[in-house]
């Protein structure tokens, strides 16, 4: 539960909060702002019965799979203006992660 409650915060308060940043360094993804990275992973370690060390393990390599590869929709959210565009493509990354490692564990189980 802590977990979805500190993505959803940064969900809603990344945006605005990428923006500041921006504006401060003049980037349009400024390396230093970290809560869309946060974001994604959290996002990505979500499982009903509580992450194990494992999962976390395979939620964050997916997670960066993802954010690297960036196939649809992270590419095309990535390209949203300001803040948006700098979180919301790190929620997708973290979504597909997720989904992927609910079917990876499905596989193996």
């Amino acid at each position: 539960l802590v977990v979805a409650v500190l993505a959803l915060l940064a969900i809603v308060a990344g945006p605005p909060l990428a923006d500041v940043m921006i504006q401060a360094t003049g980037r349009k993804d400024p390396q230093s702002f970290v809560l869309d990275e946060a974001a994604g992973v959290w996002i990505a370690a979500l499982r009903l019965s509580g992450p194990h060390i494992d999962d976390l393990v395979v939620a964050f390599l997916l997670f960066r799979l993802f954010d690297i590869w960036k196939p649809w929709p992270v590419a095309r959210l990535e390209r949203l203006p300001g803040g948006f565009g700098v979180v919301y493509d790190d929620v997708a990354a973290g979504v597909l992660a997720l989904v992927a490692g609910y079917g990876l564990k499905a596989l193996l189980l």
